[in-house]
């Protein structure tokens, strides 16, 4: 039935009523394990197929100097399996793993002395380790037993707020996925370590280095923030990735991945009391462990505009980036309306202004919410100048599209129009079945409370044009962005 009103909600999202969707909300059943894990259930029986989400309330936020990149780093190690998945025979295999991080510690040693031909020696040695410890690897066996299962929408992702994983089962293997999950929180083990950390060297690589794009929002993460752990790009800085132990990932692991910080959702043909049962068997065997506080660390207020250049062999790149507050502001809806408004659509002032009517640009768009929202996050706007135009002329256009959307405001149908197309990218979402149980999982830790997520729409449906002149007004001035220039070095 819920998949029916769903599709019903976001084929009539013209005359949607917010309370129908609030009730999918009021139909989650809650359970909460002695070890304070959360489990969160919605039915629904149209497809034997449940959808399972678990966040983990940390991620790149919770890292300090030293082991940035930690959260992702372990979200990659969390599908190397347990004592009982992924190896062959662990104790003989246990032996190697220990003898790898007696000699990596040599290493890190010879590196900080500068004794280069000890650290060539520890090199080929951690080398020789890895190759015998692969042969009690049994590879992929975590993802192949859920393959063989029936599986799929396999997948896992790290965020400066949350980590989270995902698979779709069908719904007579939902015990598996139970013992699957308490194995992985109760019993890892971080095999291929030394292999996986130069996956991520190569993922950091591709997706700051060598990207253009990458390059200038990493620069903008340490321009806008000078305080807070926003500061710190999620893959982790390259000297961090390069020198953090497996023992700094077991202390991490410890730390932040207990049952007090795990939320579980699941959605789909779930018998409600096998699922307490499985619970109670599997999830309540997770140790408790130290419960996530939010990060005291507040970004102190900019008072002035900053400005930063990349040299970089490629197409010149703009991005200008304000301070707005986080998910739970009550500004942060008409912040949201405010970036689909001004620049996501061919009719936008910014889109229309500098791509069509003067061809200042080749794209520009806005967006909210990098690189996080869980706390004060950035309003951006981007667009890659066409060949011959001045970026400062750009840059002055951008103010002038800014002061115009102030003095012009927004009209009725604009406001409509946003109305309908956040409601339909909002709804046509949720009929994936994976999307709807993973927002309700991640909305449990960006705002405190899951609930909130079904609170959307009347939040839309509540917005007025003035709210979001007001935070444009508020939010989009000078002293409070920074700007950031991609272009190649000499131009």
């Amino acid at each position: 039935m819920k998949r029916i009103l769903l599709f019903l909600l976001i084929i009539g999202v013209m005359t949607l009523s917010s309370i129908e969707f609030e009730k999918l909300g009021d139909q989650i059943k809650e359970i909460k394990l002695d070890n304070g894990a959360k489990l969160l259930l919605l039915q629904d029986d149209s497809a034997p197929i449940v959808h399972c989400i678990t966040v983990a309330n940390v991620g790149g936020v919770d890292e300090v100097p030293g082991i940035t990149g930690i959260s992702h780093f372990l979200e990659h190690l969390a599908f190397k399996g347990s004592t009982t998945i992924g190896t062959s025979d662990y104790e003989a295999e246990k032996l190697i793993l220990d003898q790898e991080d007696a000699v990596f510690d040599k290493l890190l040693k010879a590196k900080n002395e500068g004794n280069l031909e000890l650290v060539a020696e520890y090199e080929a040695e951690l080398e020789r380790l890895g190759i015998e410890s692969s042969k009690y690897v049994v590879n992929n066996e975590f993802s192949k037993i859920y393959t063989q299962n029936g599986g799929r929408n396999f997948n896992a992702g790290t965020s400066k707020d949350f980590t989270m994983y995902q698979i779709s089962l069908p719904s007579n293997k939902l015990e598996l996925w139970f013992a699957m999950e308490a194995d992985r929180f109760t019993q890892p083990v971080f095999r291929e370590f030394y292999k996986e950390r130069q996956v991520i060297l190569d993922e950091r690589l591709m997706r700051e280095v060598n990207s253009p794009q990458g390059r200038l929002m990493k620069e903008m993460m340490s321009t806008a923030y000078k305080v807070h752990p926003y500061k710190f790009t999620t893959i982790g800085e390259k000297e961090d990735i390069e020198n953090i132990t497996r023992q700094d990932v077991k202390d991490y692991f410890n730390k932040y991945y207990g049952a007090q910080n795990l939320t579980f959702v699941l959605y789909g043909d779930i018998d409600e009391n096998q699922a307490k049962t499985f619970a109670k068997k599997y999830l309540s065997t997770i140790p408790a462990r130290e419960k996530s506080s939010l990060i005291t660390e507040k970004e102190p207020k900019q008072t002035e505009e900053r400005r930063f250049t990349v040299d970089y062999e490629a197409s010149p790149m703009v991005m200008i980036s304000y301070h707005v507050p986080s998910a739970k502001h009550h500004d942060n809806e008409a912040i949201e309306a405010l970036a689909l408004i001004f620049g996501q659509n061919e009719i936008s002032p910014l889109i229309k202004t500098m791509v069509y009517d003067k061809k200042l640009a080749l794209y520009a768009y806005s967006f909210s919410g990098l690189p996080g929202s869980k706390y004060d996050n950035l309003f951006s706007i981007m667009f890659a100048p066409n060949s011959g135009v001045d970026v400062d002329e750009c840059i002055s256009e951008v103010d002038l599209i800014i002061a115009e959307f102030l003095r012009k405001g927004i009209s009725d149908q604009e406001l409509e129009s946003y109305r309908k197309q956040s409601k339909k990218n909002y709804l046509s979402r949720l009929d994936t079945g994976i999307y709807l149980p993973l927002q309700i999982g991640i909305t449990e830790y960006i705002t405190g409370d899951y609930k909130d997520f079904f609170s959307t729409l009347d939040k839309i449906d509540s917005l007025k044009k003035k709210d979001i002149v007001d935070v444009a007004s508020k939010y989009l001035i000078p002293t409070n962005r920074t700007i950031g220039i991609l272009e190649k070095a000499g131009e």
